[in-house]
């Protein structure tokens, strides 16, 4: 079964469910109707928050790429590095998979980017320039 809808979102992430009913109050991810029967202001709203969505599950991701490169599960599959692992099993080159895990574990001494990320409150591209300059004691300067 696919994954059809995200619910609500906390500091673990996004709930995924994987079934094919909604709750009554939450409006599908995968909202398939044509692009034409949007008005402007629904367009704008989708666009902006399809964008909040996408950094959560890339906080979220991060996370779990963190989490399975200590475990070294990545090991297990003949592959050199998680690096290596990410690159074969998803097909993003070596260096942005390695890119990936700095910043994944950059965010973890990093407390309040993290949820800012987590929230949707900042990009992916924020995200990554913020990880190189950033320290403990400078984030929240950096987020202000």
């Amino acid at each position: 079964m696919s994954v059809k809808h995200i619910h609500e979102f906390d500091r673990s992430g996004p709930m995924v469910v994987l079934d094919d009913t909604p709750p009554a109050t939450f409006e599908s991810v995968f909202d398939e109707r044509p692009l034409d029967q949007l008005s402007d202001d629904e367009l704008c709203d989708k666009v902006a928050g399809f964008a909040s969505q996408i950094a959560s599950l890339t906080a979220r991701w991060l996370v779990m790429l963190v989490e399975l490169d200590r475990r070294g599960t990545w090991a297990n599959q003949g592959t050199v590095s998680c690096a290596h692992w990410l690159s074969w099993r998803t097909g993003l080159s070596v260096r942005t998979a390695q890119e990936h895990l700095r910043i994944g574990y950059a965010l973890q001494d990093l407390p309040l980017i993290s949820e800012a990320f987590a929230a949707g409150r900042l990009t992916y591209s924020k995200v990554r320039a913020l990880t190189r300059v950033a320290t403990a004691q400078r984030e929240k300067q950096l987020l202000n």
